[in-house]
């Protein structure tokens, strides 16, 4: 998990769960130079899109609240053996 964040899709409105969606064709990156990758990304012709930012202990998402950064590690780093328990 770069950078030591993560987050549980559930705990976040629908309109904001959607920002933190991989697949093959689509990646969340943390950075602390945004610029330069916006930049290197629209050059390269790849879309892309800041979603939010974090700073000190919490990830605010435009519109939203702050989201403690210490809890969405620990909801990441537990739900798979939530999921592989049955639970």
């Amino acid at each position: 998990m770069a950078g030591g964040k993560g987050i549980m899709l559930a705990d976040l409105p629908a309109a904001n769960a959607v920002l933190f969606g991989e697949d093959q064709g689509r990646y969340l990156i943390e950075t602390s130079a945004p610029g330069t990758v916006l930049a290197a990304a629209k050059n390269a012709g790849i879309y892309t899109q800041r979603i939010g930012a974090v700073g000190g202990a919490a990830l605010t998402l435009p519109g939203g609240n702050a989201i403690s950064v210490h809890d969405l590690k620990a909801a990441n780093e537990a739900w798979l053996p939530a999921y592989m328990a049955g639970g």
